[in-house]
């Protein structure tokens, strides 16, 4: 991040937004991935509900895999929890 900054002069928050390295915390798109994973994943996603909660953290991280590693780990580890009923 430093040498983009130093040979770009951008400011980090400018650089960082371009980049594609800012947190994504909007619990929209974090749903929208999680709707879409608990979809694609659904047997994971039945299992983790009825009790298997060890698959929470392989659908979590499906869920990281679908946002590029952008997604807030601890919301999305919130919302797929709620999500499930867990």
């Amino acid at each position: 991040m430093f040498a983009m900054m130093a040979e770009t002069g951008e400011r980090a928050p400018q650089l960082a937004q371009r980049e594609g390295l800012i947190q994504v915390r909007d619990d929209a798109p974090l749903r929208a991935w999680i709707e879409q994973v608990v979809a694609e994943h659904e047997s994971e996603a039945t299992r983790c509900s009825a009790g298997e909660r060890k698959l929470l953290g392989v659908l979590v991280g499906f869920v990281m895999k679908k946002s590029n590693g952008r997604a807030d780990p601890r919301r999305v580890n919130q919302l797929l929890a709620q999500r499930l009923g867990l």
